[in-house]
This record gives C-alpha cells, structure tokens and sequence, in this order.
C-alpha cells in the first residue's frame, strides 16, 4: 500500500510549522489471496527528497502441474521488507513521487502436509505513486510497484468524487509475477475517511485469479501523522 503524501491540500495549508510529513500506515486485501503491509514514511511538506519503509506478508493458493501430468494445489506464503529511497515533486493538483530501494523476501511452499521449499531472495525494488485533485470535486490515484526479488509488479488506478470530506468511485489493478499467478481486481472505493485522526481507504469488489475464477475482494487501508 502506497500512503497519501498530501491528504486534504487546505488542510496541508493550516498544518504545524514543522518541516517534514511523518506518516505511519497499514493496509490489508484479502479475498481468496491475502497480504498486508505495515510500515513508515518520512517526507518533506515541499518538493524533496522522501523515504518509505515497509514490512509485509502473505498467502495464497495454487495448482501446479505435477511429473504425471496431473495437477496438486500448493499453498505458497511470503514475507517482504523493503526500503525506498526518492523524491516527490508538490504541484497545485496534488503530489507525484517516484522510489527505488532494496528488497527482501522469503517464500515458503507447501503442500498442505509437507514442507516443501522455503526461499529467500534480495533485488531492487521500484516505486511510484501519484495523488491529485485535477478539480475540488475529483480525486485521482495511481501506484506503481515493481521488484526483481519475486519479479512481480502490483498496480492500481482509481479515480473518485467528493463527498464533503471523502472521495468514492472506482478502482482497477493488477498483481502479477514470475510463478506465473496473475490477478485482476476492480470495484469501488471510498478514501479519506476521518475518525480521530485515522484516515481509512475502503475498497470492495470481485478478482479474477488464475484459474478464470471471480470471487470477491475486501481492501482496508489506514494512514496516520505521527
């Protein structure tokens, strides 16, 4: 999950004299794959440098093809840390950021009754992040994330309207790498809403997963100054 690095711009306008954005966040997707993602982020509250640090995990289901040309379903699960380092640009609509860092991961498959293979591998891994207001009423997110340690991309574009301090409307992306596992999903969204000083991105809709198969999916994300 990528964080706002403006949030409301008026609100940017009557925030403290401090110089640098420090936010903490979370966010959670779950369907018939998970992952969660937790984690920092330091920036300046104009054009600079910014960096984001996070930890994150996962599982999920698969069919493989087996020696006897049949298939087995394994489950596969994975941990992330990564560390990027890059700059945003502010402009009057908004905020856009690019990143690059180091990443780590391990991956454990099973077969449901015996351990399998447990990997662990480094790479490079590529960020970007977009949020603007190409209007008071109109809202726009884009995300970009590329790593060579599992050589997979995640994606997502979601635009929105306002609702007095919120934004809804909808969102498409796509999570894809070396194993061949590819899912779409695309539904609603609601953004920025306030409780106590947390703000949460709700998401719902359907995915499509490897096997053609639509099922639902719940998205959960949460951000907060510190």
């Amino acid at each position: 999950m990528l964080v706002p690095a403006w949030g409301d711009l008026s609100r940017r306008a009557e925030a403290s004299d401090a110089e640098l954005d420090r936010v903490v966040f979370g966010s959670l997707e779950a369907g018939t794959s998970s992952f969660n993602t937790s984690g920092f982020k330091i920036a300046l509250k104009e054009s600079g440098p910014a960096l984001i640090v996070s930890l994150g995990g996962g599982a999920r289901r698969e069919r493989i093809g087996t020696v006897d040309g049949g298939t087995a379903e394994i489950g596969r699960t994975v941990a992330t840390a990564s560390g990027v380092l890059g700059y945003q640009w502010y402009r009057e609509e908004g905020v856009v950021g690019l990143f690059a860092g180091p990443e780590a991961t391990l991956t454990i498959v099973s077969d449901g009754e015996n351990f399998v293979r447990r990997t662990v591998r480094t790479g490079l891994r590529v960020q970007a992040e977009a949020w603007l207001r190409p209007s008071e009423a109109t809202l726009f997110q884009g995300s970009l994330v590329a790593g060579t340690a599992r050589t997979s991309v995640w994606a997502r574009a979601a635009g929105g309207f306002r609702l007095k301090e919120t934004y809804l409307g909808p969102e498409i992306g796509l999570y894809a790498d070396a194993t061949g596992y590819r899912k779409w999903f695309f539904g609603l969204h609601v953004t920025d809403l306030a409780i106590a000083g947390l703000h949460l991105r709700l998401s719902a809709g359907g995915q499509v997963t490897p096997e053609r198969q639509l099922g639902p999916y719940l998205g959960l994300a949460t951000w907060r100054e510190w």
